[in-house]
């Protein structure tokens, strides 16, 4: 009767907990959709040429995109998160370079 009564009690407690966990997976799956979508750009607000921003060597931090506002936000957050550094947008355009449109292909 004791043990009935124990493993009642743990399946009940797996279950809520399961049940707990499930809820803020399928919440953070829908944010992370979002987010993609949200990320795509008109081909209005890309440009035909493709750039890139590097940090130093040893950081290894690499933003590449046809998109210069992605690659600017991009930078400067990571200036922020990794650096402690507070960069402008200009300074990131300065930063910025063109590469050849196939130099994408081997990042896929």
């Amino acid at each position: 009767m004791l043990k009935r009564l124990v493993g009642s009690i743990l399946v009940a407690v797996l279950a809520l907990t399961c049940a707990g966990f499930a809820a803020p997976r399928q919440d953070a799956m829908q944010g992370n959709a979002m987010q993609k979508s949200e990320m795509k750009a008109s081909p209005k607000e890309m440009s035909k040429e493709l750039k890139e921003v590097q940090c130093d060597p040893s950081c290894g931090f690499m933003m590449r995109s046809h998109d210069e506002k992605e690659i600017i936000d991009a930078t400067i957050k990571h200036a922020q998160k990794a650096h402690n550094k507070k960069i402008t947008a200009k300074d990131v355009r300065a930063m910025m370079k063109t590469v050849p449109a196939d130099a994408d292909k081997g990042m896929k």
